[in-house]
């Protein structure tokens, strides 16, 4: 089941590549960590990890990344998303 749904994150974000759209209600996966998320996004867009390690200093993030998201406070979850929405350095 997990499977089938990155497969299915994979073809939006194929979709979307070059687009980064941050929801409010969107939920970042629980088991992943913070740099799962943000390796994904990159792999995605063919970003290098040079780039996952600027956009979480950029906004704070990059001393939680080895966490799961699961123990993430809302705060946290929060600004993971605002730095997966940055990752590909939009206009």
């Amino acid at each position: 089941m997990e499977y089938e749904i990155i497969r299915i994150m994979e073809a939006l974000l194929i979709l979307w590549k070059g687009w980064n759209l941050t929801l409010q209600r969107r939920k970042p996966n629980g088991w992943w960590t913070g740099y799962d998320h943000l390796q994904f996004i990159a792999n995605v867009q063919n970003l290098r990890t040079a780039d996952m390690k600027a956009a979480a200093e950029r906004i704070g993030t990059i001393s939680c990344l080895d966490k799961k998201v699961g123990n993430y406070s809302l705060g946290m979850k929060q600004q993971l998303l605002l730095t997966m929405a940055i990752l590909n350095k939009p206009i």
